[in-house]
Order: structure tokens, then C-alpha cells, then sequence
């Protein structure tokens, strides 16, 4: 019996158009994309089925189990909170993309980067002891294994117990592991370094989104100047798909950046959990999962669905102008 293809997404705000932007910028640039994505899937007649503690159908029915489903999560929370089907991205194979340090090598990454346990990096008597190989110049840089309210974390000065204790007092009991880096000083756009920096605000990224290892597309961050991505940032992704086919699981999305001109792996993540940038385009993924679907039906209903994107994105602009100017 074939499984039929399906992807399970987080419920979305049914008016997120209507959030106020000023104070809901990340949960309306979210819901943006994942409403796009599902007028996609309708259009292109894939099921979907959202879950929320329970599973529901697109249509809104509640369903026991994915039975019969090969599915595909785009959503924050993992196949082993879901009963039945077959997950195409499994939570083992999230758990190896989140544990990404321990896979890569230091030829890609360009830095000294591993995985720290909690208990460990929590004993004062070991803590700095475990961690003096990964300082540079008396700093280290140490952020959650997985993001934690999309809060990042700057280098902190080495031995400095007080200073780490209170960047993270406040969510320690959702923090498994800490990702921990030796920080080094990332190229801008220009050219020129941008400081101290290691997995913080880096608007010289991009994004290579991977699905049966292969390149679907790649693009840059939006904040980047630059009109397209340069070709030796498609060379890196290739290269690095290929050197690592048979090492990390199906999809992941690959962060790309450049140290002292040397093109490097910024960070993998789950690309069942991944934003998209604007030019990574969710129909390159369509053509690998499900692969086949009601190609002509989508592109008749393109123009529309653009059309009624962009009027909600302008409803939803216009309340932040209004507010600004207020």
C-alpha cells in the first residue's frame, strides 16, 4: 500500500493580518509564511493536517492518527508527538541537525565549534575547564543547543561565571545543551569584519534550503544589499551537499556566512522548524515532497493567491506605519 504524502503544520493565527506588527513582528512574519505555504498546498491539492496536541485536517476535522501518511512537519514540535504515519524528517534525524556541531568539520565551519551538556557547563569545578579550548582573545561565545524565544547570545568573557549564570538564569529549564564556539569576527557585505560575533545578528547570510540531498535554492538574507547570491556561495552549498550525503538525514537548511573571506558553515537547522527567506521558494520543495501534486491547478491559481498575500502583508503594513507614526 502507498503512503500518501502529507504535511502537519502548526495551527496559525486565522487573522494574523490583523496582529499588530509592533508588537507581533515575528508571530506575523510566521503565520505570513506558513498561510502561504497551505494556500499553496490547497491549490496544489496536497493534504495537510495541523496539530496542536491533537490532529486536525485542513477542513478542521479532528483525526486520530496519521495512518496510511508519509508526512512532513513544518511546525515547532517533532514526529514523536504524533501518532501513526511515517515521518519523512524524523525526530532523530531533527536531533542530528540540532547536534550539527558534532557532525561538521572544522574545514567547513572555519572555527573551533562543538556541543556542551548542561550539567557540565552548570559545575563550577569543570565548567571553564571543559570550554578553554573554544577561547579567543579571553572570550568565548555560548548560546542554547536549540533557540529558545529566538533570544541569541553574544560572547562572553572568559571565567566569568556571574556574567553566564544571568544571561541564561531565566530559561535554564528548557536548555538541554549548549552549542559553545570560539568567536571570531564575520565579513559584512562590504567586506570589512563586523566584530566579535558567533551565530548573532549577521545580515552577510545565506540560506541553502536542502531536501533529498540535493540544493533546492538558496537565497540571501533580506536585509542583504546585494541583488544575488554570489556563485562561489553555490560551489560551498554543493560541495558541502555532497561531502555530507551520507552523514546528515534528507533536508536541513544550510546558513552560509564569510570569515576574512573565506566562505563558511554559519549553522545547520531542522527544515522542518526553518523560515524561509524570500527566495526560497516553498514550490522547489513541492517538487521533491510530495513530488507529485496538480501542477497546472497551482500555477492558474498563482496570480491569485499573490494577489490576496500581498492585500493581507499592506492591511498588515499599514497598521505598523499607523502605529509608528502614532
Amino acid at each position: 500500500m502507498d503512503l500518501v504524502k502529507a504535511f502537519v503544520y502548526t495551527p496559525i493565527e486565522k487573522n494574523w493580518h490583523r496582529l499588530d506588527p509592533f508588537f507581533n513582528s515575528y508571530a506575523l512574519h510566521t503565520f505570513s509564511l506558513l498561510w502561504w505555504e497551505q494556500q499553496l498546498l490547497k491549490s496544489a491539492k496536497i493534504p495537510f493536517f495541523t496539530f496542536d496536541n491533537e490532529l486536525f485536517t485542513s477542513e478542521g476535522k479532528k483525526v486520530e492518527s496519521l495512518e496510511g501518511h508519509l508526512y512532513l512537519i513544518r511546525g515547532d514540535f517533532s514526529s514523536d508527538q504524533i501518532r501513526g504515519g511515517v515521518p519523512q524528517f524524523s525526530s532523530s534525524d531533527e536531533t542530528i541537525i540540532w547536534q550539527w556541531p558534532r557532525h561538521v568539520d572544522e574545514q567547513y565551519t572555519g572555527r573551533k565549534i562543538g556541543i556542551i551538556d548542561k550539567k557540565t557547563l552548570l559545575n563550577p569545578e569543570i565548567q571553564w575547564k571543559t570550554i578553554i579550548q573554544y577561547q579567543h582573545h579571553g572570550h568565548v561565545f555560548i548560546k542554547p543547543m536549540r533557540k529558545i524565544n529566538r533570544d541569541r547570545y553574544g560572547p562572553f568573557t572568559f571565567g566569568d561565571n556571574d556574567q553566564f549564570s544571568r544571561a541564561f538564569e531565566n530559561i535554564l529549564d528548557r536548555i538541554d545543551a549548549f552549542i559553545v564556539a570560539q568567536p571570531v569576527t564575520f565579513d559584512t557585505e562590504e567586506g570589512e569584519p563586523k566584530g566579535i560575533l558567533c551565530g548573532g545578528q549577521i545580515e552577510f547570510e545565506y540560506r541553502a534550503w536542502i531536501a533529498d540531498h540535493r540544493i533546492l535554492n538558496i537565497a540571501k538574507k533580506p536585509s542583504s544589499k546585494r541583488k544575488n547570491v554570489p556563485k562561489e556561495y553555490h560551489h560551498f552549498a554543493q560541495e558541502f551537499v555532497e561531502a555530507y550525503s551520507d552523514r546528515l538525514p534528507w533536508g536541513y537548511v544550510l546558513d552560509m556566512t564569510s570569515i576574512e573571506g573565506r566562505i563558511v558553515v554559519k549553522a545547520l537547522n531542522p527544515l522542518t522548524r526553518s523560515e524561509r527567506y524570500p527566495k526560497n521558494n516553498f514550490i522547489d520543495l513541492l517538487n521533491v515532497f510530495p513530488g507529485e501534486y496538480d501542477k497546472e491547478r497551482l500555477e492558474r491559481e498563482l496570480p491569485r493567491l499573490q494577489e490576496q498575500y500581498d492585500r493581507k502583508l499592506r492591511r498588515a503594513l499599514c497598521k505598523f506605519k499607523f502605529s509608528m507614526n502614532f
